[in-house]
């Protein structure tokens, strides 16, 4: 799910039968369906808007089989609940500067660079990297560079302060952490900065088993990892100057429910919360801002909140 920069609208992926659903968001918190689904997609499995919220961005991952089905990212200009897809789109998804097959985008996130605008991060969980794309002021992708991450990587997010991309890698239990090249620097000598990236020292970092989502801290230097196969969250403290993660000490991990598949903080920062599909319920934490800063406390009685079926994604507003 992805819900608009300014609130009022969330767009649903419905994977098995390719297309996306959108929703109007209602003062008390409520969805009304609103319009018709755009269809189109192939398998798709993540969303992200650009800051403005004026494109929306989807991850078709094509599949490993012989001969392998490419993957590719679809790209939609956003007015309301209404989604047009811009020319050219769907683009192919790419390891450097030469569409592959299998490359398998899964994860996608968009910083915003002073000098050149918006540019598209996608993890490509097959082939183990993440790309960087140029996005022009119509919307179209043109490939900048691919970097090499850990095993199988899955989620993918910016920063609090836009100065740094953390990829989670599901298959070598780790996150790997570059820095944005959004200002010219003895790290980043391109001048103008074109959101090219940088590897940042010591990276990866120590998770869980089987990482799969990321979360930063909306107003804190912290950033918190959904490790799934772990059934917990880990939490870390973020060095400003060089963005590399330390484990929170107390308060490193948290337990979770079975399975857990997606988390989100909600904007004022106090609270986080994680569906688990495994025992198809909700868990709450209160994030620390006082005494041990960014630990997490589990709130009892949401805990308790049960979900249908399995849940796969959360967000907040």
């Amino acid at each position: 799910m992805a819900l608009a920069p300014n609130g009022s609208t969330l767009f649903v992926l419905d994977e098995l039968n390719n297309q996306i659903d959108p929703f109007t968001v209602n003062s008390d918190g409520t969805l009304a369906s609103a319009g018709t689904p755009q269809g189109g997609l192939a398998s798709p499995v993540a969303l992200a808007f650009n800051p403005a919220g004026t494109f929306l961005f989807v991850a078709n991952p094509g599949a490993v089989t012989t001969p392998p089905t490419p993957g590719t990212i679809s790209v939609f200009s956003v007015s309301s609940t209404t989604l047009t897809e811009v020319a050219g789109s769907p683009f192919p998804a790419v390891s450097g500067s030469t569409p592959t097959n299998g490359t398998g985008p899964v994860g996608l996130a968009v910083a915003t660079i002073a000098s050149v605008g918006d540019v598209l991060y996608a993890a490509n969980q097959t082939d183990g990297t993440v790309s960087a794309y140029t996005i022009s002021t119509a919307g179209a992708l043109s490939p900048l560079a691919s970097y090499g991450v850990g095993i199988s990587p899955s989620g993918v997010a910016v920063g609090r302060t836009g100065n740094f991309l953390y990829v989670a890698n599901s298959g070598s239990n780790n996150v790997s952490a570059f820095t944005i090249c959004n200002v010219v620097s003895s790290q980043c000598p391109t001048n103008p900065p074109d959101g090219s990236l940088v590897p940042v020292p010591n990276s990866p970092f120590s998770a869980g088993i089987h990482p799969i989502a990321i979360a930063p801290h909306p107003l804190l230097d912290l950033l918190y990892v959904l490790d799934q196969q772990s059934n917990q969250i880990s939490a870390y403290s973020v060095s400003t100057a060089t963005g590399a993660l330390t484990s929170l000490n107390p308060g490193g991990t948290v337990s979770t429910g079975t399975s857990p598949t997606s988390f989100s903080i909600e904007p004022q920062g106090q609270f986080l919360y994680v569906a688990n599909n495994g025992s198809a319920n909700i868990s709450g934490y209160r994030i620390g801002h006082v005494s041990a800063i960014g630990t997490l406390i589990p709130l009892t009685n949401v805990t308790a909140i049960t979900t249908g079926g399995e849940p796969l994604a959360l967000v907040t507003k």
